[in-house]
């Protein structure tokens, strides 16, 4: 009887271990998959380093990808600044739950920002200045709230600023200069407690009050 009772007991704790080990490898598949698709969507064959992505090596992508970094199996940060990106962001980018930081900038990435961008809820770092992007910024964007620094200088994105800005309480540099920016003035930033930089010059702005920054307790070019 304790033989049979030692057998349930083994059959369950093995079945559990490998629903466990099936689900962990099923999300690491899922980022691996996101990565495949931001190496094609962006010509991964035509960057300047390409190390990891391109197959010719074995290793996985949190272990020697050029410009991933992983903590626990998951995607934390890309960086691919200045490495001849050219194409479309893909769609599937919000699937890396764990991303801190997205550095795609410096390169030729055109079409719009993915409105499904804001899902990345634990993003700290978004930088895609001096591209070819195009299109407004995502309406929802405030759903970033771990956000710190955006940088978005020298695209071509258009629009009027979407007021949801103030909700991201935590964001200290914005660089929204170099772009095709419309309406009024914005005169919420101010509200931005923790903003230390703000960039909006070379946009195409109606100002109502020239100096309507000059007192605020952040950096401001306009």
């Amino acid at each position: 009887m304790k033989n049979l009772k030692y057998s349930i007991v083994l059959i369950i704790f093995t079945f559990f271990s490998i629903s466990i080990f099936a689900k962990n490898e099923t999300v690491i598949l899922n980022e691996k998959q996101v990565l495949l698709d931001l190496y094609k969507s962006l010509n991964g064959e035509n960057w300047n380093n390409n190390f990891g992505w391109n197959g010719e090596t074995n290793c996985e992508p949190c272990n020697g990808w050029y410009g991933v970094e992983c903590k626990k199996g998951k995607v934390v940060k890309i960086d691919l600044h200045n490495n001849n990106l050219s194409g479309n962001l893909p769609s599937t980018l919000n699937q890396l739950s764990s991303l801190k930081e997205l550095l795609l900038g410096k390169n030729n990435i055109e079409g719009s920002i993915p409105s499904n961008i804001t899902d990345l809820l634990n993003l700290e770092v978004l930088q895609l200045s001096n591209n070819q992007l195009s299109g407004e910024l995502p309406r929802q964007i405030s759903k970033l709230q771990n956000l710190k620094y955006l940088f978005l200088t020298n695209n071509t994105l258009e629009g009027e600023i979407p007021v949801s800005v103030i909700k991201l309480d935590k964001l200290k540099i914005l660089y929204l200069g170099g772009n095709n920016f419309t309406g009024e003035l914005p005169i919420f930033f101010d509200e931005l407690e923790k903003l230390e930089a703000l960039v909006i010059s070379k946009n195409n702005f109606s100002i109502p009050e020239k100096n309507i920054y000059a007192n605020m307790g952040f950096e401001f070019e306009f």
